[in-house]
């Protein structure tokens, strides 16, 4: 094996077709016009439709892409123009760009994907994945004495993934409200504006420090961003707990007072009748003022609300384990951290690979059947395949996959005698948020190792795992029959098998 090391080719984003019709923030500001020539067509590619909400950075555009339709892609994009006052100064205009290329690293379901930031001429703009839905503030006043609590824990679920997941990735939203969450026609929820909306009413000066917070909604705003401390989880926190109150019983639980003015009048939440004693507490010390007994992560506050004793898969080291073999499959496994891990989450780390390989099966053929009939499958599809259905020992493995939707995967061979490797994601392949419209390749493409076959012969499956949630690393501790041994996860899973036989 080369040490060459080579990740598969991403395309761009595919375009989600989708959109909203909402003002994007709390502010109102003038709408940039200076459009290209055309009047309603930027580089002469993406032709704006209709606006659909304006704000403090911009407007928003529903929009078409031409090289989509040219390709057969109708799905619809947003496009916001940036005002002249951020485009007028360069050094306020590169902080823009640089948060917005922090965001465009975001591949989250929960999160609005951003493609890229551009200019035509004297007009600036960020092209982003467009919701058909509305924003939560009006799912807040639509329901006035607040949403059944399934309906808002779901809500409150999906937008602590996203913001679990941001801050993983070292970014804090600093505006989180409800006008930034959107809710699509098809009940998915999305976050947008991470990163960029602390630099709306910044002062247009060319001695601006970007990293000092300047746009904030007072309402939402934590008192350390109220006092200028530095950027935290906790200031997302305290702003979910917020619109988590909302939710539940529609109003603000400080009547829409800032924290400081709520901490000097010593105001306090009305206790929401429908949480249990665990789940109030929990939300309580969200809300609280004092240092020393709030909540100063969202993980914590997820566990608390819903009642769930899991950990967030963003906050235990991912493991994944990939192998070369010159006997059937029999690979040296790599560990993958996203974060950092000291030894002891390594030595857990082992622990949970040598769990995760199965006892030799006493019907292998028996049990492949079984495993095919017993899949059960969420919404979707995984389609995998491999060149071919029958392989000597000593030929090389090429398999293939695409996804029908956006969603997250994990690959597992499953040899004649029972034993488990994951294959997908790996050291060379680390992403494990697929995308449609992309064919994935294991080994990626223009790499020089290969997947040699060996013993034993037999027929060998190859098992995919899809989920729209990031999917836990115990999903492949998989039985000799190819189940998964979690009945709950297992049933929340796309799954996909194929076989083949190795003579």
């Amino acid at each position: 094996m080369s040490d060459k090391t080579t990740h598969i080719e991403d395309s761009d984003e595919t375009l989600i077709s989708s959109g909203v019709k909402s003002s994007l923030t709390e502010d109102s500001a003038e709408q940039s016009s200076n459009l290209s020539e055309s009047g309603n067509r930027l580089k002469n590619r993406f032709e704006l439709l209709e606006s659909i909400g304006s704000g403090g950075m911009g407007t928003v555009y529903k929009a078409i892409d031409k090289r989509d339709i040219e390709a057969g892609n109708s799905s619809f994009i947003a496009i916001k123009i940036i005002n002249d006052q951020y485009k007028n100064d360069p050094e306020l205009l590169k902080a823009l760009h640089n948060e917005a290329r922090k965001t465009q690293s975001l591949a989250h379901p929960n999160i609005i994907t951003v493609y890229d930031f551009d200019r035509d001429q004297d007009t600036v703009f960020m092209t982003m994945e467009f919701i058909d839905g509305t924003s939560l503030d009006n799912i807040i006043k639509a329901n006035p004495n607040g949403m059944p609590i399934a309906d808002a824990l779901n809500i409150i679920s999906k937008m602590c993934q996203a913001l679990i997941y941001a801050h993983s990735q070292h970014l804090i939203h600093s505006d989180f409200k409800p006008s930034n969450v959107l809710i699509s026609n098809d009940n998915q929820v999305k976050v947008f504006d991470f990163g960029i909306a602390r630099l709306t009413s910044m002062t247009i000066s060319r001695s601006f420090d970007p990293g000092v917070l300047g746009g904030l909604t007072p309402s939402y705003a934590s008192l350390e961003m109220l006092n200028r401390e530095t950027p935290s989880p906790r200031d997302d926190t305290y702003a979910l707990a917020c619109i988590t109150y909302e939710l539940l019983s529609g109003h603000h639980p400080f009547n829409r007072k800032s924290a400081d003015i709520a901490q000097k009048n010593n105001l306090k939440p009305a206790k929401i009748k429908s949480l249990n004693n665990k789940q109030w507490n929990t939300l309580k010390r969200a809300l609280s003022f004092n240092k020393k007994e709030n909540i100063q992560d969202i993980n914590t506050f997820l566990q608390g609300i819903t009642l769930s004793k899991k950990r967030s898969p963003y906050i235990i080291p991912t493991i994944a384990l990939f192998s070369i073999a010159l006997t059937a499959f029999i690979f040296n496994y790599v560990y993958l951290n996203t974060q950092q891990s000291t030894d002891k989450n390594q030595e857990k780390s082992k622990q949970a690979i040598s769990d995760t390989i199965a006892k030799p099966a006493s019907n292998p053929q028996q049990a492949l059947k079984q495993a095919a009939t017993e899949i059960t499958k969420e919404a979707g599809a995984i389609k995998i395949w491999t060149a071919k259905n029958k392989y000597k020992v000593g030929e090389q493995l090429q398999l293939n996959f695409t996804v029908d939707r956006a969603i997250y995967v994990r690959i597992a061979s499953i040899n004649s005698l029972g034993k488990v490797v994951a294959l997908f994601p790996n050291p060379y392949q680390t992403q494990s948020y697929c995308k449609p419209g992309t064919v994935y390749q294991i080994p990626p493409k223009n790499t020089e190792f290969t997947l040699d076959i060996g013993e034993p012969r037999g027929e060998d499956m190859i098992i995919a795992l899809g989920s729209s949630n990031p999917i836990p690393d115990h999903a492949l501790n998989i039985n000799q029959t190819g189940k998964i041994m979690d009945s709950k996860l297992r049933a929340s899973l796309i799954q996909s098998l194929i076989t083949y036989t190795v003579n």
